[in-house]
């Protein structure tokens, strides 16, 4: 039997995320930035949520990509930096 998901790679190919392996969250948003982007990102349809970066690149680090996420809102919130490279992300929400 056969189930269907959703599995991101990074550019080496290697599983960042795999919908099989995550118990209670969901993928809300998977995004590219360009490297002098900002901007922010705000979820209010998860309230009382945790939320999640991950980087879909081999290298990367959320922290490294000038992305970073929080509640404080009482809601998913991410902030996007300028940054010096092309940032490319999903975000958990659980």
């Amino acid at each position: 039997m056969s189930s269907a998901a959703m599995i991101l790679r990074n550019a080496a190919n290697q599983v960042t995320w795999d919908s099989r392996n995550v118990a209670g969250g969901v993928l809300a948003d998977v995004r590219t930035f360009a490297s002098a982007v900002t901007a922010v990102l705000t979820y209010p349809a998860f309230p009382g949520r945790s939320v999640r970066i991950i980087p879909v690149r081999v290298w990367a680090e959320a922290g490294t990509l000038g992305v970073t996420a929080d509640t404080a809102l009482g809601y998913p919130r991410v902030t996007i930096a300028a940054g010096s490279t092309e940032r490319r992300f999903a975000v958990e929400v659980f």
